[in-house]
């Protein structure tokens, strides 16, 4: 298994930003077209997960690897 500290410190400056930007406009349930915008322009870097969009209105499901066989979480 890879070491995942070197890949938690490179993407971890983004989602903190995208953090502070969710909280600085809040939106109400069903209603976060803003939120769904901005994690899916970030998950959209990562060429490895597989995204569905319009999950119950506005979520989204990022899958990586599914396609392996073996214990998943």
């Amino acid at each position: 298994m890879k070491d995942i500290d070197p890949l938690v410190k490179a993407v971890l400056p983004d989602i903190v930003t995208l953090r502070h930007d969710l909280h600085q406009h809040p939106e109400l349930g069903y209603e976060e077209y803003r939120t769904a915008r901005g994690v899916l322009e970030h998950l959209s870097t990562n060429p490895d997960l597989d995204l569905r969009t319009g999950v119950g209105e506005t979520g989204i499901v990022a899958t990586l690897g599914a396609e392996k066989s073996g214990p998943c979480v």
